[in-house]
């Protein structure tokens, strides 16, 4: 073994009483004993500062241990064995990171049963066992507690414990009690205790004074809408998977202080898909303000029915087909009322006046609530009345029986129609007094009869109009279809023509008025002569001092003959006589 001691220079150093050795190089060699480094601020350096690792190395039996220094990356390490940077125990880094790696177990053993974790010098938790039980201490004022941790590659915070307000607790996701018959206590002296019941779900059981109650609370803010807490109804279902069949939501609609308003909605699946089937309390809308109970809010295919003591559906709701029922499961139009015989079959609809003299009334209103018409009786005078249009009373059933139509005296000076048991009367201003059509074939329009017995007919075959038993008189045309100045009583010959007729006719689609009556779509006619123009040309007429644009029409089947100015002595084509 090679040894080399070198040496600069020796001074004594006779004030301070020691030796001072400049350059002292100590190769591969020992030193024996026990030296020690003595003074006010004793110095010992390994290395000089080059790009070598240093160490310390402890010779042990079985297993050497070293203190180094990791030159390339300026580490002190505390490992086993000779060589610096192999099965490292402890780790200083050069950014001051403090690594402790065992093999084994790491022992933290403290006598005074306290271990605090600091920050610059400033504690933020602290672990003890005070009075037995163990402890883990925030110790920066209001600071919360995270338990942090990794869901599938990314960080959550599975719980928030909030220490600005009394440890509040808050849950990331579910809290699972696994164990049958697991409770939840609430109170200090447990008042109200939530158990897990085997097979059967939740018992909530009350202890203290009064009712127990069960309070959902969102006050993180004040704003419509919000919604306050919910609860659900879960089930498997055929696949196996966890589905929600039916929920509570209690919800805000106004936060006004002193006005504030809220519902509760309760749905429930249909078809795979939850559907709201009732809201309770205020959800005010232009279509439906201020309403208490609602079913079927949001307009879905659901029924509602009221069963009574003997009928399953004494009121029935079809939402699929938007109509109404009563003692009846199948309506047929908006609204049906079924009868089964009780009382007598009959069906009544049974309007009571709490007063003495009054008025009972139904009243038909569009989509903006605007009075249009109805139908309404009166208990002082015993009068039945119908209108439409407003307030415009159309028709009139007097406390004698008469039938007054247009009307609202008796009398046939007044414009109108009467109806009695001995008498029918119509009277108009200006207009024909009586319209009689017969639509689908010729035959009798009116047939006359005196004690039973028939005495006269009018009848139709096509434009002809005959007067069974009758008087009466007909039109006619001149052949160049002019209209001279011919003498009352003037005798008139027939000629073997017949008369062709010209129509301007114009269709009028549907329209509406201001106050939502409706015009339904119809055909304007007015007789005109054809001169200069033809058959299909437009043309521009008025009729009732309306002016339309349309096509010329000529008009079929007409069996009226030409006529003339009788002239020939002993005529046999006598027409008649001119009356106009």
């Amino acid at each position: 073994m090679t040894s080399e001691i070198k040496v600069d220079t020796i001074s004594e150093q006779t004030s301070a009483n020691g030796v001072t050795i400049d350059g002292l190089t100590i190769k591969d060699g020992n030193i024996q004993g026990s030296p020690a480094l003595v003074g006010t601020t004793p110095s010992f350096t390994i290395g000089d500062g080059g790009a070598e690792d240093t160490k310390i190395v402890f010779d042990g039996n079985a297993l050497d241990y070293y203190i180094g220094l990791d030159d390339s990356a300026d580490n002190l390490i505390i490992g086993s064995g000779s060589t610096v940077g192999s099965n490292s125990l402890i780790t200083i880094d050069s950014d001051g990171d403090f690594t402790l790696d065992a093999t084994s177990d790491i022992i933290l053993d403290s006598d005074a049963a306290n271990w605090r974790f600091k920050d610059g010098g400033t504690s933020i938790l602290e672990i003890g066992k005070p009075s037995g039980a163990v402890s883990f201490y925030s110790a920066v004022s209001d600071a919360d507690i995270l338990f942090k941790g990794n869901d599938g590659g990314a960080a959550i915070t599975a719980l928030t414990i909030d220490m600005s307000d009394a440890g509040t607790a808050t849950f990331n996701h579910d809290i699972s009690l696994s164990t049958d018959g697991a409770i939840i206590k609430f109170g200090a002296n447990s008042e109200i205790v939530l158990t897990h019941v085997h097979d059967r779900g939740l018992s909530l059981s009350h202890d203290g004074g009064g009712d127990p109650d069960l309070i959902l609370n969102n006050t993180a803010s004040a704003s419509d809408g919000n919604q306050l807490g919910q609860i659900f109804w879960n089930g498997l279902n055929s696949n196996g998977d966890e589905h929600t069949y039916a929920f509570i939501l209690g919800q805000v609609r106004d936060v006004t202080d002193g006005e504030e308003d809220g519902q509760l909605l309760i749905y429930a699946n249909k078809g795979g898909t939850s559907k709201q089937f009732l809201t309770i309390g205020a959800n005010s809308t232009a279509a439906s303000p201020n309403h208490e109970v609602c079913i079927n809010e949001e307009s879905q295919n659901i029924d509602f029915r009221v069963e009574s003591n003997g009928k399953t559906h004494m009121l029935f709701v079809d939402g699929g087909n938007d109509r109404i029922g009563v003692n009846t499961n199948a309506p047929a139009d908006t609204m049906h009322i079924k009868s089964t015989g009780n009382p007598s079959g009959d069906i009544r609809f049974i309007l009571e006046t709490n007063a003495t003299d009054g008025n009972c009334a139904i009243d038909f209103r569009n989509s903006a609530s605007t009075f249009k018409g109805g139908i309404l009786y009166d208990t002082d005078d015993n009068i039945f009345k119908i209108s439409t249009n407003g307030s415009n009373e159309r028709l009139r059933i007097t406390n004698s029986g008469e039938l007054l139509v247009g009307k609202s005296s008796a009398g046939i000076a007044n414009a109108g129609v009467e109806l009695f048991t001995d008498k029918l009367s119509a009277t108009v201003s200006a207009a024909p007094i009586l319209y009689i059509n017969r639509l689908s074939n010729d035959g009798n329009l009116v047939q006359f009869h005196q004690d039973g017995a028939h005495e006269g007919t009018i009848s139709v075959n096509g434009s002809t109009v005959t007067y069974g038993a009758f008087t009466g008189s007909h039109w006619s045309r001149l052949t160049d279809n002019s209209k001279p100045t011919i003498f009352r009583g003037t005798i008139m010959d027939s000629i073997d023509e017949m008369m062709e007729w010209y129509q301007a006719v114009a269709d009028v689609a549907e329209s509406t008025d201001d106050e939502g009556n409706v015009t339904p779509a119809h055909t304007v006619k007015e007789s005109i002569s054809l001169g200069d123009k033809s058959v299909g040309d437009a043309i521009t007429f008025t009729s009732n001092g309306t002016e339309y644009s349309g096509t010329i029409v000529k008009e079929d089947d007409v069996k009226h003959i030409k006529c003339k100015i009788s002239d020939t002595a002993d005529s046999k084509k006598i027409y008649g006589v001119f009356l106009s």
